[in-house]
C-alpha cells in the first residue's frame, strides 16, 4: 500500500528500436485525501499503468470505475496529448488463489484502450520489466510514428 508517494526511476535500452529509456515513475496513494496530489502527477503523465491484484476482484472494479475515469478525466481537462495504458495483472505466483479470469480482464483492457494486457508476479520479478519495456516502445511508436 502506498501511503503518499512512491517515486522510482527506470532505465534500459529498448534494443528492438535502438532507444534509451528513463522512466519516472509516480505511485500514488489511493487514499481520498490525496486527490488533490493525484491530479498533480495525473496532469503530466504520458503513461499509466494500471494494475489489479489476481486475487481480489475489488482491484479489477477499482480500475473501472475510479482509476481509469480519474485518469480520463484529467487527460481531458489538461489537454494532454498523446498518452497511453497498460493493464497489469499482478500476483500471477498465487495460481490457487487468481480470482479474476481472463476474459473479465480482457473486457476491461478493450475498454480503457489499454495497449496491452501483461500477467506478472512482482514477487517472483516475472514480466515486471516485460511491462514497462512494452509500453515504452508503444509510447515510443505513437509519438514518434516508428
Amino acid at each position: 500500500t502506498t501511503v503518499w508517494i512512491d517515486i522510482f526511476t527506470k532505465r534500459f535500452i529498448l534494443k528492438e528500436i535502438n532507444a534509451n529509456v528513463f522512466l519516472s515513475i509516480h505511485d500514488v496513494g489511493g487514499q481520498a485525501r490525496f486527490s488533490a496530489v493525484r491530479h498533480n502527477f495525473l496532469s503530466n503523465a504520458h503513461i499509466a499503468i494500471f494494475v489489479f491484484d489476481r486475487t481480489r476482484p475489488d482491484t479489477l472494479q477499482n480500475i473501472r470505475s475510479v482509476w481509469y475515469p480519474e485518469f480520463d478525466k484529467v487527460k481531458i481537462n489538461h489537454k494532454i496529448g498523446k498518452s497511453l495504458n497498460l493493464l497489469v495483472g499482478n500476483k500471477s505466483d498465487l495460481q490457487d488463489l487468481i480470482m479474476i479470469d481472463n476474459q473479465e480482464a480482457l473486457e476491461l483492457q478493450e475498454e480503457i484502450g489499454s495497449v496491452d494486457l501483461i500477467y506478472t508476479s512482482a514477487k517472483e520479478n516475472q514480466n515486471v520489466d516485460k511491462a514497462f519495456e512494452d509500453i515504452s516502445i508503444a509510447y515510443i511508436k505513437t509519438v514518434f510514428n516508428f
